[in-house]
């Protein structure tokens, strides 16, 4: 194991049972953990505490998109993409969510548990550079 996917199974260790809360650990905050974990940069700069707070922002902003391109620069050629790298994605019934990249498929922190998702649903991705 490298120290990349170290990294990332550390943040997984230590997030994948703690509750869903919006504001606290959400989609968007649990791949901020890795985000953070990965680059030693914390990202994540907006607060908020509810599911309605949470949806003003995404529409001030323009969409989840729009809020992460202004925090991690333009999103990565999908192929380019590594284990822990946030990633975008669009489910039917659900709409745009985010997610993390782990060993070849998306985990993404919802209300119920950590979902698997299939790679063909990523929209978008940023990839990480591992601190030095």
């Amino acid at each position: 194991m490298n120290e990349r996917q170290q990294v990332v199974r550390d943040v997984l260790r230590k997030t994948v049972h703690q509750q869903f809360e919006y504001g606290v650990l959400d989609c968007v905050l649990f791949a901020g953990k890795f985000v953070s974990a990965l680059s030693g940069i914390e990202y994540v700069d907006i607060h908020y505490k509810d599911v309605t707070e949470a949806y003003k922002i995404i529409d001030r902003f323009g969409g989840i998109e729009s809020i992460v391109t202004s925090r991690l620069g333009e999103p990565a050629n999908i192929d380019a993409l590594d284990d822990g790298d946030p990633v975008l994605l669009n489910l039917p019934k659900i709409g745009e969510i985010m997610g993390v990249l782990v060993s070849g498929r998306v985990l993404v922190k919802t209300q119920g548990d950590v979902l698997t998702i299939p790679l063909h649903r990523i929209k978008k991705g940023w990839h990480i550079c591992l601190r030095q």
